[in-house]
């Protein structure tokens, strides 16, 4: 979730909804809204797109 709000530039709130989605993903079906949400902003950051697409990988691998 720190990579949604540092990199994405998610609230915090909202990060919480992304947790939240992951979690329920197979039942709920909700993230696709966050998912392009995110692709879209982490390129205005300055982030490379192919980050984006492996941010989930690289959220457990950046040290907190």
């Amino acid at each position: 979730m720190r990579i949604s709000v540092v990199v994405a530039g998610f609230a915090p709130s909202e990060a919480g909804r992304l947790r939240r989605s992951l979690a329920t993903l197979k039942r709920m079906g909700t993230l696709g809204g966050f998912r392009d949400r995110f692709v879209g902003c982490v390129p205005e950051g300055g982030w490379d797109a192919d980050f984006a697409a492996e941010s989930h990988a690289t959220g457990f691998a950046w040290p907190i």
